[in-house]
């Protein structure tokens, strides 16, 4: 399958082509349908169905307004080094891309993870733990697996993983908006207090869409911070969703678990 070369334009940019999950878009850095045949056949065999692909009016067409992802080509058998390909995330999502565009021939984005390792309601913080030195025990932690939710700073992806503290890893178990699982909803509630992870965990795309065999841990940055080079744990912090209330701290292990320590207060309640 390819492209339908309904235009045979040498300087062609910013090709766009319709799908069922939304807008394909490829920016060609110089050429036209004719360079990008072999980009094109591999989108379309991902697709399942023959991709029409038109050069956008001179005057920039808007994309549909849908959760994107951009990469961008590093072969020269699919299409000038330097292409830029838009995709609706909800492609991804229904199923892996064949398998030259899941290699090197393809720059696919890092995405920056938010982690949020516990959850605690209003009752179970007072006021003197959110002080300099206080401490509170992290209910998850002690929970076999500990479940922790990673958020894309971009908001495209949600994982859950496992947190091992001690190994300085998190186990990934699924993409949140899958159904498996189900059974550990009730430990991912999100209360009035959470506790995250200061530092993100940033993955590459093909693993995080689990694209990758054998890679199912990703490490979590136990670095310390120059100001407290002694310390061990990792940079963490509490805050109330509602209240204009946050405190820093160190995640650390406490028995078979976890306990936020307090290094920075806020007094105000």
């Amino acid at each position: 399958m390819g492209a339908r070369q309904l235009r045979d334009h040498v300087d062609a940019r910013d090709l766009v082509a319709s799908t069922s999950w939304g807008v394909l878009r490829v920016t060609p850095p110089w050429g036209g349908l004719a360079d990008i045949d072999g980009l094109v056949q591999q989108l379309s065999h991902w697709c399942q169905q023959p991709l029409v692909f038109q050069e956008a009016p001179s005057q920039r067409m808007e994309v549909e307004d849908d959760a994107r992802v951009q990469c961008t080509v590093c072969d020269l058998r699919l299409a000038p080094v330097g292409t830029e390909v838009s995709m609706p995330i909800d492609l991804l999502r229904h199923s892996a891309p064949p398998l030259l565009l899941q290699g090197a021939a393809i720059r696919w984005p890092q995405l920056a993870f938010q982690v949020m390792v516990a959850s605690l309601n209003e009752a179970a913080i007072k006021a003197a733990q959110i002080e300099e030195g206080g401490m509170m025990l992290l209910p998850h932690a002690f929970q076999m697996p500990w479940v922790v939710r990673m958020q894309s700073t971009d908001g495209l992806c949600a994982l859950i993983g496992h947190m091992r503290l001690n190994a300085g890893l998190i186990d990934l178990v699924q993409q949140s908006h899958d159904t498996a699982h189900a059974d550990q909803g009730e430990l991912l509630d999100v209360d009035a207090w959470r506790v995250e992870l200061a530092r993100p965990v940033v993955l590459p795309l093909p693993v995080v869409m689990g694209w990758v065999p054998g890679i199912q841990s990703v490490p979590v940055d136990y670095s310390c911070d120059l100001d407290r080079p002694t310390e061990f744990g990792l940079s963490a912090v509490l805050h109330h969703v509602q209240r204009d209330v946050s405190v820093s701290g160190m995640v650390i292990p406490v028995m078979s678990g976890a306990a936020l320590s307090v290094r920075t207060g806020n007094t105000v309640w």
